[in-house]
């Protein structure tokens, strides 16, 4: 039977529509952006050291940003216990070619200068480790570097007008996942700390990488009971500290169990260690998993920042509905609240 021509565009559109729908149940239907791809924008990195004067305290940092017309929101991540400005490029990088500026300070006190050239490296490290100043001076940091964006916005350079201030998130690994949560709001640290005075209102969403399990061992939940901004917590089954014996894997998982939710997240990469996710190894060869473990790092955050610091519906929808799940190894756990 033939079909006139004012009926036919209606049905074509009906038989598109149901095949799109039993393609969709199928499991076959469009994949999601490819967070974990290299972004659309060429990067390029410059290095600053600023001048906390009140502190008498040189704070080098270190930003990777988009070579391309616009503003882009902020991530400022903490390095972890013997690192650098330099370190953890593949994360900074990585954000900056999906529309972010990465900044990444360096914290004097808990840097690589108390490592380099000793001949007890791990012992200088866990001595390091247990002074309060340098848990107290990680969180100033950050939030002197939130203090001069708008400085660094408005001076001439290649950052002029390029830095959405009003969209700001902070990521960060073992000792820099500390600092992120401080300033998300965690509870931990002595009463009258400036550094421990609560949250950065101007943060809206944080990464930690690999918490510290130690402190998170010895106040459990209840520290992280009052962090009320998006959560994306990453850690491994392996996830031991080189510095804390004692320290358990499982242990890292506390601040998402604390999180009050909603949009808390836990990825809990099967395998992965402690060092895996600084990018690079100093004591032993790249393992067979890192490769992955990285990727799917640079997938979840991507998509988490995407979601919470730019409003993307595209990244929301990865990471609650079969997305994310997707891209993990059939071992790996994946938890949302």
């Amino acid at each position: 039977m033939a079909c006139s021509r004012s009926t036919l565009p209606a049905r074509v559109i009906l038989l598109a529509a149901s095949l799109w729908l039993l393609w969709a149940a199928a499991g076959l239907a469009e994949e999601p952006p490819r967070y974990g791809a290299i972004g659309p924008y060429p990067v390029a990195d410059l290095r600053l050291d600023l001048i906390d004067a009140v502190r008498n305290r040189i704070i080098p940092i270190k930003i990777y940003y988009p070579l391309s017309p616009g503003s882009f929101p902020v991530i400022v991540f903490s390095h972890g216990l013997g690192g650098t400005r330099e370190g953890y490029e593949y994360l900074g990088r990585h954000w900056a070619g999906h529309g972010f500026i990465a900044i990444h300070p360096q914290h004097i006190g808990s840097d690589d200068a108390v490592w380099q050239g000793s001949k007890r490296p791990l012992q200088d490290l866990k001595a390091t480790l247990q002074k309060p100043e340098n848990a107290v001076n990680r969180p100033l940091d950050v939030r002197f570097v939130l203090d001069r964006l708008e400085e660094i916005n408005r001076n001439p350079g290649p950052l002029s007008g390029r830095i959405d201030p009003g969209h700001v998130g902070a990521a960060g690994h073992s000792f820099g996942a500390f600092t992120t949560l401080v300033l998300a709001g965690a509870s931990y640290g002595r009463a009258g700390d400036e550094a421990m005075k609560g949250p950065d209102p101007r943060i809206q969403a944080a990464l930690p990488i690999s918490p510290p399990a130690g402190i998170g061992k010895l106040l459990g939940t209840r520290a992280y009971q009052n962090i009320r901004i998006p959560l994306l917590v990453i850690t491994g089954t392996k996830d031991t500290s080189p510095v804390d014996p004692g320290a358990k894997a499982e242990d890292r998982r506390l601040p998402y169990d604390g999180h009050p939710g909603p949009n808390a997240y836990l990825i809990v990469f099967d395998g992965a260690d402690h060092m895996v996710f600084s990018g690079t190894r100093l004591t032993r060869g790249p393992q067979v998993a890192d490769a992955a473990i990285q990727q799917n790092t640079l997938a979840a955050s991507t998509a988490f920042f995407g979601a919470f610091l730019k409003g993307d519906s595209s990244a929301k929808a990865f990471l609650d509905q079969d997305g994310l799940k997707r891209i993990l190894a059939g071992q790996d756990l994946l938890e949302r609240k």
